[in-house]
């Protein structure tokens, strides 16, 4: 594993021989046992539970890399894996289904933010396994998957909360319409023409307040044509 060069080292105020993947890794498993006793695996930079249903949990440790400017530091992100969405979004283009989920294969998804941010945007924690670290992220990931987690405990949940108007479903705001059409169409409850209308419907209001790329618009078109 490579090690922190001197120069990077002076620069970002680290010392040397410094490797944040190996602080990670510390912080990794001191904080799984309070997953492991939930039903969370560990691998990699991920924790995963299945649910009854077949959507998965997922906790997700990201450490940056070394060319970034974030370097030594990382963040947790919790998410739900729902099958179909995926398949609908990715594995009709040849994707295959990974082994263990990362927050990339998650379409509900949330950064946990340490205590005293002054914005969400600040979701980065020192990656030094230093004790208090390690105290204030067990208690704030843990009170934040709870809630999480509770909130969107299977499909029933997420189509309620993506039926929500104030937008508060992390992440996935732009594309609710397209995880509430898929997830509804699966169950039964519309049909692909409705499907199709609900993918219509954000394009007009895309398109309508100026929310528009062209190669986004391309995909879209694409997922109708698959509806």
């Amino acid at each position: 594993m490579e090690l922190l060069p001197p120069q990077i080292a002076d620069a970002l105020n680290l010392p040397e021989g410094y490797s944040a993947a190996k602080e990670v890794a510390k912080i990794q498993k001191a904080v799984f046992p309070m997953f492991k006793e939930q039903g969370f695996t560990s691998k990699g930079r991920c924790f995963n539970k299945a649910s009854p249903d077949g959507t998965i949990r997922v906790v997700h440790f990201v450490t940056m890399p070394a060319t970034s400017s974030e370097y030594g530091k990382f963040s947790v992100e919790i998410g739900v894996y729902i099958p179909e969405v995926w398949m609908f979004m990715h594995g009709s283009y040849g994707a295959r289904i990974p082994k263990t989920f990362n927050i990339a294969d998650c379409e509900v998804r949330l950064a946990v933010v340490p205590p005293g941010a002054s914005s969400a945007r600040y979701q980065y924690w020192e990656a030094i396994a230093y004790p208090e670290l390690t105290t204030r992220l067990r208690e704030t990931l843990g009170e934040q998957a709870s809630q999480f987690f509770g909130r969107f405990s299977d499909r029933a949940a997420i189509l309620q909360e993506l039926e929500k108007n104030d937008a508060s479903v992390p992440w996935v705001r732009k594309d609710a319409p397209f995880i509430f059409a898929i997830l509804d169409a699966e169950a039964g409850r519309t049909k692909p023409e409705a499907a199709r209308h609900e993918f219509e419907s954000y394009l007009e209001r895309a398109l309508k307040f100026g929310h528009h790329h062209p190669d986004h618009e391309k995909y879209v078109r694409a997922l109708i044509a698959r509806l």
